[in-house]
């Protein structure tokens, strides 16, 4: 027996249609939805975490927060998230480094659950970066122990509880005082900023082993503090202190820095692209916007504060609009900066 549907079921299914395509349409909108937070480094005996949410239409930073205490810090130098976007590392820049890690509250990008992260090999430890997966972390560590050579470290983690384990001590002749490193995509080249040989190592990774570091020829650089792939990993960019600006630089179909001179960022009209001693740079997720960490402010103007550039990644004008945030650093003294995002955050 054939069954017809009745006036009253076709007018019901008429009526609530809409709203039944509705909920799996806003569902998939919401599932789409990701906030962005930067965190930083506030140098100090006593240092702080600072945050920033990045408004998703504009890039801008709001709700800047500068009293992120986290147990037991002593001169935080450099903050890393993890590719999982679940924990922040911090490394604590002593003659025995520490390395302190937070998980990161998945709803409003709040830390919580500070503890030292372990590990060992750790001498003045500076800046940190993970491999894609997450499984290893590099650090570099900016002196020596007298009578020993400048290591990178590389340490296994513990992606549930962030701890590092079996921690390998990598030497090189090539780093000087480094002070930043950048993992490519594929996990197999370091660049790592050595900020007293003014050059970039450029070195192999294969799990815990770092090795053929290469260090780039003169490329006109003055006390690099950080180097950051772009997102099609062509270029990197170097926080250059000594010349008060930041410097782009080609790299070969091999990975390695171009011979020919860097290109410097001019930044706004009149005005330099960052502090007097910018420390580090990352970029948005969509690789629009540049966010630069300042140390210490030209005559005190752009103390405490990171500025936000258009990222063009071109060779003509890599960076432009450069604005800084008005000062939210209690130290005044920001050193490194990450990128953390987060799907569906309450406070996006």
């Amino acid at each position: 027996m054939k069954i017809m549907p009745s006036k009253l079921a076709i007018a019901i299914l008429t009526l609530y249609s809409p709203l039944l395509l509705a909920a799996p349409l806003k569902q998939m909108k919401s599932a789409d939805k990701k906030t962005s937070y930067v965190y930083t480094a506030e140098r100090g005996v006593n240092g702080n975490v600072g945050m920033c949410i990045i408004d998703p239409k504009t890039g801008a930073l709001r709700d800047c927060k500068n009293n992120m205490t986290v147990p037991k810090l002593k001169f935080p130098e450099g903050v890393t998230v993890n590719p999982q976007n679940t924990k922040l590392y911090i490394t604590n820049n002593l003659p025995k480094g520490r390395i302190s890690v937070c998980d990161i509250n998945q709803n409003d990008g709040s830390l919580g659950r500070c503890k030292d992260a372990g590990g060992s090999n750790l001498t003045f430890p500076d800046a940190t970066a993970f491999s894609p997966d997450g499984s290893y972390i590099y650090i570099v560590n900016g002196l020596a122990q007298p009578g020993s050579t400048i290591a990178l470290t590389a340490c296994f983690v513990d992606k549930k509880s962030g701890k590092l384990s079996n921690c390998k001590k990598n030497e090189s002749d090539t780093f000087q005082a480094p002070a930043w490193i950048d993992v490519n995509h594929a996990g197999n080249l370091a660049y790592i900023a050595n900020f007293k040989g003014n050059t970039i190592s450029v070195c192999t990774l294969d799990g815990p082993t770092v090795s053929d570091c290469k260090a780039a020829p003169n490329i006109g650089l003055d006390l690099p503090d950080s180097v950051t792939l772009n997102t099609d990993e062509t270029q990197v960019y170097i926080s250059n202190n000594g010349g008060f600006n930041i410097m782009v630089c080609d790299l070969a179909s091999n990975g390695q820095v171009e011979s020919s001179p860097c290109v410097s960022t001019p930044g706004a009209p009149g005005q330099p692209t960052t502090s007097f001693t910018s420390s580090g740079l990352v970029f948005n997720p969509a690789g629009t916007k540049a966010y630069i960490s300042n140390f210490i402010g030209d005559g005190g103007v752009w103390n405490g504060t990171i500025t936000v550039c258009d990222a063009n990644q071109s060779e003509k004008d890599p960076l432009s609009n450069c604005h800084p945030t008005k000062s939210y650093s209690a130290s005044k003294r920001i050193s490194g900066i990450a990128i953390a995002t987060i799907q569906n955050a309450r406070n996006s």
